[in-house]
């Protein structure tokens, strides 16, 4: 997204926080004011003598004079430290933007546009910046009533309460004594004392995230109350409770992020939890006591998730669940990152950086409350070398800037990470050349294990794959592409399977069972990451995911993933990758499976497909069986393209059972096809075959059809 005023249109299923990129929330807000008392919709708040429980704590506070959240440690910078540098600018650039806006709309109402343009008075001393926030100030002390559900709808509250108090805090000494006193009572007897009821008091039965700090609306109300209190510390008796409730709940959350070397909401929401909420909090704690919450191993497990969740545009993340790919999810989320790691000015002056600087606009206000921390000196000095750099920088986020040819731990151009927990995996080939440059790149990412309540999605074994710069096989989930909001079986696109690479039965719409965790099967038997090999040629993944589809009677679903490694078979310039299905139910059904696309579709024949993006194909070769007692036996299949995005194949008839054998083959969309390999189905195994190369997949009495690969299997000539 550009710095010009269209940025400010909404954004569909991007959930805004106070410094998010001039987005809008994708549930609308209520109206300010004082609406009627619905006790079915409104969150009734009670009076403001209520003394409401905390959770305590042991913080040493070291309260900073204000600005004390708004510039970190740091906050009494002098404008000429600050102007001349690339933050600066940038800073001031969203200033000038948000006050023509505010000038030219009066029905404009963006809350953090003032704190932008309270920035621009900060830096540059104008008077007319200071005069723009007061015209601001009646509009932004205008709060909506909280609601009961849906909790999204809540979201423009804590915007505009964080943009109050952010704009309180940077202009304390500016305002006078009857302006502080006007915004002090609105934050304290609408803000704080309604977040505080929220945090502590709030039905569990209906604020069903309060006690997960798993879900984004943990993060995001308890980071908002926390920094409200930080603000209100000298003239709110019960702020340093508040604070140290939310600093002790917040804790639950990065933890749950390290022991789960990642977060169960998904990669989709990383930037607007974290970025855009909880790391403003952290940052906050920092600059205002001893604690260093960024040296906890949270921080870097979520830099690690990050790194492997970002495509090889470095502008889509993996996306598993309900929400399409946003192309600043992860990006921001590891630049926020590098600005906590690295010389923020160095970043900000980055060619590897500038497309985050355009999508992610609220970045400069992040790196402005990082202005003080001693690992972020401002500077004007590009003399700075990368390698100096990366003495500073996390070793997992070093090809953000760099390129991984001196990376350890690479095996023939290849790396895997598993990512027990949440059991996510992800193989990814080097790049050659700077890592913006991802032309050479090879990208797999697959999901076994559970997602957090209404995140979870009938996704488990689904995966996405993209090579030379273009998704392949996309996960639309809920916000994917026509195919999944057009489709007609599809009423239930929110938790469906129709809307992930996985098989589907009887071309049915599967829903888990409930949304809430008063349901005691809706955890049940999840996905997992069952086995890992790795060698020179080859790594291999197997999960089981028996448990996806919670109203079939699915006794197994076992999908394996095989990459073979670029070079081991000719012609396979990137490799290829094989997927092999077992599936077992108690009833006979017709059994189908799912690739999704951006791209287009070309139906070669029975078996056969090229699916398309732009510059890259993906070729498709597959064979079917049908296990009996002692054997497999093949089965004919059916196929067909739905509206070019979605590969659809099925069997014919009905059966109890099927296995899959997927070979998928990435190629430039101008190179010649790739060496088609041929199947040969034998009594108690499979051979996949290419000249030069064989791959044998074989029938284990005990188990039934697994896969097995007899090594070595590289035949030589």
């Amino acid at each position: 997204m550009k710095s010009n005023p269209q940025q400010f249109k909404p954004y569909i299923l991007c959930i805004t926080f106070l410094f998010v990129v001039f987005s809008l929330t994708a549930c609308p807000a209520p109206e300010n004011g004082e609406p009627e008392s619905d006790p079915e919709i409104y969150l009734e708040i009670p009076p403001l003598s209520t003394e409401f429980t905390y959770v305590e704590s042991s913080v040493a506070w070291e309260f900073q004079s204000h600005p004390r959240v708004m510039a970190g440690s740091g906050g009494n910078q002098q404008p000429e430290q600050i102007i001349n540098t690339v933050v600066g600018q940038n800073l001031l650039d969203l200033a000038d933007t948000s006050k023509i806006q505010m000038a030219s709309d009066p029905e404009y109402h963006e809350a953090v546009a003032p704190l932008a343009v309270a920035w621009g008075y900060k830096i540059t001393g104008n008077e007319e910046y200071l005069e723009s926030v007061r015209n601001s100030l009646e509009w932004l002390m205008d709060f909506p009533r909280l609601v009961k559900y849906p909790e999204g709808d809540n979201i423009a509250f804590l915007q505009q309460a964080m943009a109050l108090s952010g704009v309180y805090d940077l202009l304390y000494d500016e305002f006078n004594e009857g302006e502080r006193t006007e915004i002090e009572t609105v934050l304290r007897d609408t803000v704080f004392h309604n977040l505080a009821y929220k945090v502590t008091e709030y039905d569990t039965e209906i604020n069903f995230w309060a006690n997960d700090p798993d879900t984004n609306y943990f993060l995001i109300f308890h980071s908002t109350a926390g920094l409200i209190a930080l603000v209100l510390d000298d003239i709110e008796p019960d702020a340093r409770n508040l604070a140290n409730h939310c600093w002790m709940r917040v804790q639950e959350s990065m933890q749950a992020m390290a022991d789960e070397n990642g977060w169960r909401e998904g990669l989709t929401y990383l930037d607007f939890c974290w970025g855009q909420s909880a790391l403003y909090f952290l940052l906050a704690v920092e600059g205002n006591s001893d604690l260093k919450p960024f040296d906890e191993p949270w921080f870097e497990a979520s830099c690690r998730w990050a790194k492997w969740g970002a495509l090889p545009d470095r502008e889509t993340i993996a996306c598993f669940g309900d929400n399409e790919p946003e192309n600043y999810s992860v990006g921001s989320y590891l630049f926020r990152a590098g600005i906590l790691c690295v010389n923020e000015d160095y970043l900000w002056e980055a060619d590897a950086a500038s497309h985050v600087q355009e999508m992610a606009l609220d970045l400069p206000l992040f790196a402005a409350m990082c202005l003080g921390r001693s690992a972020a000196v401002i500077t004007d000095d590009d003399s700075v070398t990368d390698q100096e750099i990366y003495t500073e920088f996390y070793p997992d986020l070093k090809w953000y800037i760099g390129n991984l040819s001196d990376d350890p731990g690479w095996n023939n151009g290849i790396s895997t990470e598993y990512f027990p927990g949440i059991e996510w995996g992800f193989i990814r080939s080097r790049m050659e050349t700077e890592v913006w440059n991802a032309e050479d790149d090879f990208y797999l990412a697959f999901k076994s294990g559970v997602s957090g309540y209404d995140h979870n999605h009938l996704d488990q074994g689904s995966m996405i794959l993209a090579a030379y710069s273009e998704i392949l096989l996309s996960d639309p989930g809920r916000g994917g592409p026509d195919i999944i909001r057009q489709d007609p079986y599809i009423n239930c696109l929110f938790e469906a399977g129709l809307g992930h690479n996985t098989l589907i039965f009887d071309d049915g719409c599967y829903m888990d069972l409930g949304l809430f965790p008063d349901n005691p099967d809706y955890f049940s038997d999840k996905g997992s990451i069952t086995s890992y090999f790795e060698n020179d040629s080859y790594i291999q993944y197997t999960t089981e995911n028996s448990g996806l589809y919670p109203t079939e009677p699915l006794d197994t679903y076992r999908r394996t993933f095989l990459y073979i490694k670029p070079g081991v078979i000719d012609g396979y310039d990137l490799g290829a990758l094989i997927i092999a299905d077992r599936v077992l139910l108690r009833t006979e059904k017709i059994h189908s499976f799912l690739f999704h696309t951006p791209g287009e579709v070309e139906l070669i024949e029975t078996g056969v497909a090229k699916l398309i993006n732009n510059g890259a194909r993906l070729e498709y070769f597959g064979f079917c069986t049908i296990p009996t007692i002692d054997k497999a036996e093949r089965q004919e299949t059916s196929m067909e393209s739905r509206d070019s995005t979605c590969y659809f194949r099925t069997t014919d008839t009905l059966s109890a059972g099927s296995d899959w054998i997927h070979v998928l083959v990435p190629k430039r969309v101008d190179d010649p096809d790739s060496p088609r390999p041929e199947f040969t189905m034998h009594p108690f195994d499979l051979t996949v075959e290419w000249e030069g190369f064989e791959l044998n997949l074989i029938v284990r009495p005990d188990e039934g059809w697994v896969v097995e690969i007899e090594w070595p299997v590289v035949i030589s000539n």
